[in-house]
């Protein structure tokens, strides 16, 4: 009986070392990861010429943007415009094509 709680103890105290073996391997992995992190951000946050130079071409990019929103905008008020005006030019010669009809009915009659 004594011989079988040895064997226990034995095996809880090889588990417990185990363990402890396999956390300490996964905190020295997730340590350097940690550390690069940490030294990226602090790379970017270091250079405010950098950062300076990247919000200039973001306020560039939008503007580029707007005006292409405008200029996109402005095609489609021409379109619009040209399609009333397209459709006041059928509508006028539609009149005249039947004025001209009644005025030769009139006329024939």
């Amino acid at each position: 009986m004594q011989n079988s709680e040895n064997i226990e103890i034995a095996i809880e105290h090889h588990a417990h070392d185990t363990a402890q073996q396999i956390m300490q391997a996964m905190k020295s992995v997730d340590e350097p990861s940690q550390t690069a992190f940490e030294s990226q951000e602090t790379n970017i946050i270091a250079d405010p010429e950098e950062l300076n130079w990247l919000g200039n071409r973001i306020d560039e990019r939008e503007a580029q943007q707007q005006i292409l929103i405008d200029e996109k905008s402005t095609l489609q008020a021409e379109k619009v415009a040209l399609g009333i005006a397209a459709l006041a030019a059928l509508s006028r010669s539609e009149n005249r094509k039947s004025f001209f009809k009644k005025v030769w009915v009139l006329s024939v009659s």
